[in-house]
């Protein structure tokens, strides 16, 4: 795969290029895989290219608040506000271990692997209450 960064745009897009097409062959074949349509765009597309007779996109999954589900934002902002998993739950009417889940998506969701920096990551966010729009 890549292991360090190129300063020349071109010979970084080529090496990610490579690294695309050779874990492509490294994978049985897929088709074509579409998402459902309800649910937000969650892939930003930084390449697309064809060769040898075959199109490749390349795509970053993207992180943010509005990947969170409304039971992950109350989760979150509950979190947030230093209150134990365990008061989460009772006070959401959950289970202990469903609060767990919940919180671990969200750090999944926001790209982050501890408690800690989730809360840091949604209050940088400045998400939106659940059920709620953005006020303008």
């Amino acid at each position: 795969m890549i292991d360090s960064i190129t300063p020349d745009p071109t010979a970084a897009r080529d090496r990610l290029r490579a690294a695309v097409i050779e874990a492509e062959q490294a994978q049985p074949d897929l088709g074509s895989v579409e998402p459902p349509a309800a649910s937000p765009p969650r892939w930003t597309v930084i390449d697309r290219f064809e060769k040898d007779g075959h199109r490749y996109i390349v795509a970053v999954e993207r992180h943010g608040p509005e990947q969170l589900s409304a039971s992950e934002l109350e989760v979150v902002r509950l979190a947030a506000s230093r209150v134990t998993n365990k008061e989460i739950a009772y006070r959401l009417g959950l289970a202990h271990a469903t609060v767990r889940v919940l919180i671990h998506r969200a750090a999944r969701k926001l790209g982050v692997t501890t408690r800690a920096k989730l809360i840091e990551a949604f209050r940088d966010t400045k998400a939106p209450r659940a059920g709620r729009s953005p006020r303008s």
